[in-house]
Formats: structure tokens, C-alpha cells, sequence
């Protein structure tokens, strides 16, 4: 028999029961049935409103960077200008 879908204390409990009922330990049944409310959990999911909709669809402007061996630099001048330095101490 199929399990039911949702999160629910209500489903959870009737997928335990339906789970003993075929036989399986305790234990072996409630992971089961959570398990199966993990997975069915975004079944349900409601449809994002218009706002947020635009914004998750706005670019946001990254900073242009070029990459040198493995640490990415800042790519204008201005910025190379404000980037901080490692400071050496003991020398």
C-alpha cells in the first residue's frame, strides 16, 4: 500500500501504522515513514508572489574581477589602489 505524502503528524503516523501492519519493526517503520516525509516535504510548495518573483530575477551588478594563478584581483585601478596588503610582522 503507498504511503501518504506531507509532513503532517497525521501522515507520518498513518505511514508508521501502515508500515507495522505490513510486518515491519517499530523502528524500521518510523524511519521509513520519516524518510518519506523528508522526501515528499516540497510537494505542497506554494508559487512565489509577482515582488518576489522580480526579485529574484534582478541581476545584481558584481564587481568585474580578473583571475591571476589562484587569487582573483581587483580588475580597475581605483580598486587595486584600495585593496589592503598582508602586513609582515617580525622583520
Amino acid at each position: 500500500m503507498p504511503l501518504q505524502p506531507g509532513r503532517s503528524r497525521k501522515a507520518v503516523e498513518a505511514n508508521i501504522r501502515t508500515e507495522v501492519a505490513a510486518g515491519r519493526p517499530q523502528k524500521q517503520a518510523v524511519a521509513i515513514a520519516y524518510s518519506e516525509a523528508r522526501r515528499t516535504a516540497g510537494v505542497a510548495k506554494k508559487a512565489p508572489t509577482p515582488a518576489a518573483a522580480r526579485k529574484a530575477t534582478k541581476a545584481v551588478p558584481a564587481v568585474p574581477a580578473k583571475r591571476t594563478g589562484t587569487k582573483a584581483t581587483p580588475a580597475t585601478p581605483a580598486q587595486k589602489a584600495t585593496r589592503r596588503l598582508p602586513v609582515r610582522k617580525g622583520r
